[in-house]
């Protein structure tokens, strides 16, 4: 069983929904800081890189990108079917890394109001609207990774909604537009 609290706070000179998962609170709605000019604006969502995502929630004072950890742990409060782990080719199965998480079924999605948006590449190439949704992650490396992180960095990937909504890591280039969604620090 899981619990969490719906709520409305007032930031950024703003009433927004937030939703509290445990002890951590969420915003509900994507960011949309738009005014700083570091974001590209689609059907009603600002998407950004992750150099931006990271400066404007420095910003923000209070508030930061959630890292992959803080993801697993908001999937793990609110349920799942079961739990497995992406692989990459060659790597040892005994290592337990939470960037390598995945979650069926699990509810944050629904909790979240996470919507298959899509996300933006260089270059202008919209896709994957109504298929998946990736959010940018604070978490560029994991501790096992012996690979130069400089140009990529983590993102949570949903998938389109449904029961049994698949919700992983992925690795992708900085350079790619994606919402945000922002976890008050801890007072």
């Amino acid at each position: 069983m899981f619990s969490y609290d719906d709520t409305v706070i007032e930031q950024f000179g703003k009433f927004l929904p937030a939703v509290k998962i445990g002890d951590r609170l969420w915003l509900k709605d994507n960011l949309d800081c738009s005014d700083y000019g570091d974001g590209i604006i689609c059907n009603g969502t600002c998407y950004y890189t992750w150099d931006a995502a990271k400066r404007i929630a420095s910003k923000l004072g209070g508030w930061h990108l959630p890292t992959v950890q803080e993801w697993n742990d908001a999937c793990e409060i609110l349920g799942y079917k079961n739990v497995g782990y992406d692989r990459f080719i060659g790597q040892p199965s005994e290592i337990d890394e939470p960037c390598l998480k995945f979650y069926s079924g699990c509810s944050l999605q629904k909790v979240l109001d996470i919507y298959p948006l899509g996300y933006y590449m260089p270059g202008g190439k919209f896709t994957d609207v109504g298929w998946s949704g990736l959010y940018w992650t604070a978490t560029d490396k994991c501790f096992w990774e012996d690979i130069d992180s400089s140009d990529t960095a983590f993102c949570r990937s949903f998938r389109k909604p449904s029961d049994d909504g698949i919700v992983n890591s992925s690795r992708c280039p900085k350079t790619y537009y994606f919402p945000v969604r922002l976890v008050k620090d801890m007072d």
